[in-house]
């Protein structure tokens, strides 16, 4: 057997002024508004008004296997944002903004980036574009000058009766991000989301709601990726949830599988309890070999006193690589 523990801190400092139109952030930290840079050591300064958001930052990326301070890669920005009013009924953003990180003495990436969001009368829209400007090493392996690397949209129409249709294009390359956790099925969602999609969701006798998605894979053969989910919400005096999902991928390569399951509750007024359930297979068609995965777990969510939240969960995955374990926790105090 073989036991591997890692400690990941994320912990920031935010200074404000006394009318808060200006912020300053130490310390590890993300920010959606810097495009595909989610998480980074160091600093984040921002000046703000009722309609717009101008930034500046500086740091550091952390290693990406451990997520331990490194100072391999150095990066920093610029961005400018635009955005409604408080308390408009319809919201709206545009952001734009350009970024460089080094290593050394030798250019990592340097690109700029725009993107939008826009929400009104139950319809919504975003779109998003990275632009990367290659010189050096990039131009001696032949990479233009300019090149449009990742391009992301998405838009969703009510049609009444509580039935929507969505629709969106997804091109971005798989870079290294950061979130709380990775599961099978997020490694699914991953793994094959490159593509054009069209999906429909709808709602029934207001504890029902379900919805299916269509995807055509672009990320090298042509691939499709076909999901359906059911769920019931708000059941009972517990606030039942409860949730089913079956996806399935085909390639001329490879076909895999997934089903994944849910309970959730609120025995208090500020806590939720969820388990989770679910199974994953993937076969290569040329030599009909089938890896299959399972997992269990279990997750809490407590709010304490308006200022402590706490969190926690225990994830048990079995595959082909073998058995893991995952306890994961944290806390957060409001001053």
């Amino acid at each position: 057997s073989t036991e591997q523990l890692s400690r990941v801190y994320r912990a920031s400092t935010t200074l404000r002024d006394e009318r808060d139109r200006r912020r300053l952030t130490l310390g590890r930290q993300t920010s959606p508004t810097l495009a595909s840079v989610s998480l980074f050591d160091g600093a984040l300064l921002e000046w703000v008004s009722p309609t717009h958001t101008f930034g500046a930052f500086t740091g550091t990326q952390p290693d990406p296997t451990h997520l331990t301070w490194s100072h391999e890669l150095i990066e920093g920005g610029a961005f400018m944002e635009w955005h409604q009013r408080p308390l408009s009924v319809t919201r709206w953003s545009v952001a734009t903004g350009a970024i460089t990180s080094r290593s050394g003495m030798m250019s990592n990436r340097d690109f700029g980036f725009v993107q939008g969001s826009w929400f009104a009368h139950g319809m919504s829209a975003t779109a998003a574009q990275e632009i990367d400007l290659n010189t050096g090493w990039k131009r001696t392996l032949g990479e233009p000058v300019v090149s449009w690397t990742s391009t992301f949209a998405t838009a969703r129409v009510p049609v009444g009766g509580g039935v929507s249709f969505n629709t969106g294009y997804d091109n971005r390359r798989n870079v290294r991000l950061w979130r709380d956790r990775e599961t099978p099925e997020t490694d699914f969602d991953d793994r094959y989301r490159q593509g054009a999609w069209l999906g429909c969701d709808a709602e029934a006798l207001s504890h029902l709601r379900g919805g299916a998605e269509w995807r055509i894979g672009s990320g090298g053969d042509r691939s499709d990726t076909r999901s359906y989910h059911l769920e019931v919400h708000r059941w009972t005096r517990l606030q039942t949830t409860l949730r089913v999902r079956h996806s399935s991928f085909t390639s001329p390569t490879t076909t895999s599988g997934l089903w994944s399951f849910a309970a959730g509750f609120d025995p208090g007024a500020r806590s939720h309890l969820e388990f989770s359930a679910g199974t994953r297979s993937t076969t290569d068609r040329f030599t009909a070999i089938t890896d299959r995965e399972r997992w269990q777990g279990v997750d809490l969510d407590l709010s304490v006193g308006g200022r402590w939240y706490l969190n926690g969960g225990y994830e048990h995955q079995q595959g082909i690589a073998g058995t893991t374990r995952q306890v994961q926790a944290g806390v957060s105090v409001r001053l």
